[in-house]
């Protein structure tokens, strides 16, 4: 077990802790172990950590409840942790807007406070962040253990920890925006002047502008606290760039095994007093690492090749929903990783797909049911689902006006999920990580949970038209779901009824022994109408077409899915199968024809 922690942390990409129903489960302590390797191979480094979080207050709310926004902030203690005679003081200038390192400026934490729901149905998401708490002075605290006090508060000393209360943390004027800091590059502004920076606006170091009772703050919408059977988590995460910089610290050894324990979280519960008025209490202690690494059944720290450019934490895992469906979800960690990710691919298979979701925090407050502030120069569009030869893709959609794509930046988590009806893979699978900003490598891996193998599904072996022309296409254009699609153009029926209509005969063989059912997925639409589509099958014991189904279809592709059927009757003794696709419209006009578009025929068997 330790020694796949230690060479996943080292960059090797998609090495995995697999845990839950696959594996036997490492519990609590997988943080500690990951640690421990580390620690036991490395010395002279140098490392900082939130050790203690507590105290998560309200400090104010907008709106009315339940869709107004409540302003939170928790204190945090960060903790200079001793590992030996080389360790280092840490740095902890006050931004006094010189950006060279050692002078104030970059040179200092930034204190990230973010905040998690896990639903009744076991979902993970994030449902608040704050601006990046700039921290400013060191107290030479005794709270985490032996101290070896420094001087004066610009630097941190070894042992030693220093405590920012919820107050403190919540202090709008020390908070600024992420997007101005690349943690892992050690870039503030994009390395142009502090006169461009948030906190220009005062030269002593803070921003003196006013805000409202919740700008900046650590942001939850109110309806996101009431959510009945949940469980609410705060993560306090300490940025620094020689923690996480191996390149410019090599000397230290540092390593993304050390990165582990930038983060910490806390069980919390909201208590409602009325009108949007929250307490909190807080339950256990403080865990080290991320929340998500408590979550999920696969988890993977997913590094690049260069682990200079920061790290990504993948957890999985998949739900029995019965009937045969699998939910499947994914949190994805962006610790570190200043590129930036846009996009995900996750193996599918033959797998069929429904139910696709997507959950990310907001850098906002909401003031009315509808209306959004974004704090933000991004866009939090969906991103978009899309399947093609066995693989899933979510991607960030383009941005709405001036606004910058939805990009997973870091410290957030995202959460995506859909349903499959196949059961995961008994072995991990490799989920590939596409990075926003172009450079090397063009993408990435992490372990994670897949759907396995689908069910057994017929060969399509011949087509006829029995009605109708075909303008495009063939037999080959119904196995796939792409852009080759059968298009076929109305022909007349022998009723007003089915005056305007389309007859299809699909045939196709399956090999499996003694199936138990069948489900027929068509994928189509028509061209500039509505109508109906009836499928009939053959009963080879009595020699008839049985209907066993009839859905609208329209002018939007659609999967039209005729599930559960009689494999005993309507598969043959040679493994034949025998489908008759019927589309109408009824248009009292006899001069008028449509056109209908096939994009796969799937008869999935079941034994």
């Amino acid at each position: 077990m330790k020694g796949r922690i230690f060479l996943s942390a080292f960059g090797i990409a998609g090495s995995a802790i697999v845990v839950g129903q696959l594996t036997a489960t490492p519990g609590a302590t997988a943080f500690e172990e990951m640690e421990a390797t580390a620690e036991n191979l490395l010395a002279n480094r140098y490392d900082i950590t939130p050790c203690i979080i507590n105290d998560l207050r309200q400090f104010g709310k907008i709106g009315t409840f339940p869709h107004g926004t409540v302003g939170l902030g928790f204190a945090t203690t960060g903790h200079n942790v001793n590992h030996g005679a080389d360790s280092r003081k840490i740095p902890w200038y006050q931004s006094t807007g010189n950006l060279n390192p050692g002078q104030g400026g970059v040179d200092h934490p930034m204190i990230g406070q973010n905040m998690y729901r896990i639903n009744a149905d076991g979902r993970i998401e994030q449902i608040g962040l704050a601006w990046l708490k700039h921290a400013w002075f060191a107290v030479q605290g005794t709270s985490c253990g032996s101290c070896n006090a420094h001087s004066n508060g610009q630097q941190l000393g070894v042992g030693c920890a220093d405590p920012y209360s919820s107050g403190n943390n919540s202090e709008q004027r020390w908070l600024g925006p992420r997007w101005e800091v690349k943690p892992n590059a050690n870039i503030w502004m994009d390395g142009q002047s502090f006169a461009g920076s948030h906190f220009a606006r005062n030269s002593g170091g803070g921003d003196s502008g006013s805000h409202n009772a919740v700008e900046h703050r650590l942001r939850v919408r109110m309806s996101d606290l009431v959510t009945p059977n949940a469980t609410y988590y705060i993560e306090g995460a300490y940025w620094l760039t020689k923690d996480l910089n191996k390149a410019e610290w090599a000397d230290l050894h540092e390593t993304p095994a050390d990165m582990f324990n930038n983060a910490t979280h806390r069980r919390v519960t909201p208590n409602h007093s009325g009108n949007g008025d929250f307490t909190f209490s807080i339950q256990g202690n403080t865990i080290n690492g991320p929340l998500m690494w408590q979550w999920g059944q696969v988890k993977s720290a997913a590094t690049t090749a260069d682990v200079d450019q920061g790290v990504v934490y993948v957890s999985s895992r998949s739900v029995d929903l019965g009937g045969g469906l699998h939910r499947y979800e994914y949190a994805v960690y962006n610790l570190s990783f200043d590129r930036e990710i846009t996009g995900l691919r996750i193996p599918v298979g033959d797998a069929q797909l429904t139910d696709f979701g997507f959950h990310c925090p907001l850098d906002g407050y909401w003031t009315t049911e509808t209306n959004f502030v974004n704090e933000s120069p991004y866009d939090y569009g969906a991103w978009v689902p899309t399947v093609k030869s066995g693989v899933l893709s979510f991607d960030a959609p383009e941005p709405q006006g001036q606004l910058l794509k939805n990009t997973h930046r870091y410290g957030s988590l995202y959460t995506f999920w859909f349903t499959a009806n196949a059961a995961p893979d008994s072995n991990a699978g490799t989920m590939t990580i596409v990075p926003h900003v172009a450079g090397s490598p063009s993408t990435f891996t992490a372990s994670a949970v897949v759907p396995g193998s689908g069910p057994d599904l017929a060969v399509l072996t011949s087509m006829n038209n029995t009605r109708g022309t075909i303008i495009g296409g063939n037999l080959q254009s119904l196995v796939e779901s792409d852009e080759d699609k059968l298009r076929v153009r109305s022909g007349f029926g022998q009723t007003f009824t089915d005056l305007h209509s389309t007859l299809l005969q699909v045939d196709g063989n399956t090999t499996v022994q003694s199936p138990v059912t069948l489900n027929v997925r068509i994928e189509g639409n028509l061209v500039n109408a509505n109508g109906t589509l009836t499928l009939r099958l053959r009963d080879w014991g009595g020699s008839t077409n049985v209907m066993v189904g009839q859905q609208a279809i329209g002018n939007t592709e659609t999967v039209l899915s005729f599930e559960g059927l009689d494999a005993s009757k309507f598969v043959s003794g040679n493994g034949d199968i025998r489908l008759i696709i019927r589309t109408v419209v009824v248009v009292p006009v006899f001069a008028y024809q449509y056109t209908n578009e096939f994009d796969q025929v799937k008869i999935e068997v079941i034994k």
